[in-house]
């Protein structure tokens, strides 16, 4: 319990340098064994993608899902990649951002934005290259763009891709593209 305290102790001074038991706002609390940073207080990256996210799979404006992507700093806690407390939380950011980027995608391909879609794309999987919507997406939206030898290339890719990854063939690029809502 001793060694408790004295985390707690030196957290409290990395939180506020200038900590006072009685004047400081309370960041650590402690009841029992359970110690926890007051959410009132405290807030991180993860949970304000969390907020947006919700709210742009919800009904949000594209300019908001645009803005809840900018959020998105990668993975959650990379460094504990085993640990059982990060993975639900690193699998459900990580979901909220694929669905908000797919959000996103269908929206530029039903108003013709495919150039702005592509990028949209092309950031996503800068984080995920292993996205396979996200990229049967950016191929069709170079195909509907006219970019068919940017379509090509992104195809043969993601054709190399399926066959060493999963050992499949992948389907064929019409088949991407027409199953591309527009």
């Amino acid at each position: 319990m001793n060694s408790l305290h004295q985390t707690i102790y030196f957290l409290r001074r990395e939180l506020e340098p200038a900590y006072a038991d009685q004047t400081s706002p309370g960041y650590v609390r402690l009841e029992g064994e359970l110690l926890w940073l007051d959410p009132e207080l405290v807030d991180c990256a993860s949970h304000r993608f969390a907020r947006s996210a919700a709210l742009a799979r919800a009904d949000a404006e594209p300019a908001d899902a645009l803005a809840t992507i900018e959020l998105y700093r990668g993975r959650f806690a990379p460094e504990f990649e085993y640990e059982e407390w990060a993975i639900a939380t690193r699998d459900g950011l990580h979901a909220a951002y694929l669905e908000v980027i797919e959000r996103i995608l269908r929206g530029h391909v039903a108003t013709g934005r495919w150039n702005e879609g592509a990028e949209v794309a092309r950031r996503a999987l800068a984080v995920d290259p292993l996205a396979e919507s996200i990229e049967r997406n950016l191929i069709a939206l170079y195909h509907f763009a006219g970019s068919h030898a940017a379509a090509s290339e992104q195809y043969a890719h993601y054709a190399a891709s399926m066959r060493a990854e999963y050992g499949v063939e992948p389907p064929s690029l019409e088949s991407i593209v027409g199953g591309a809502a527009r």
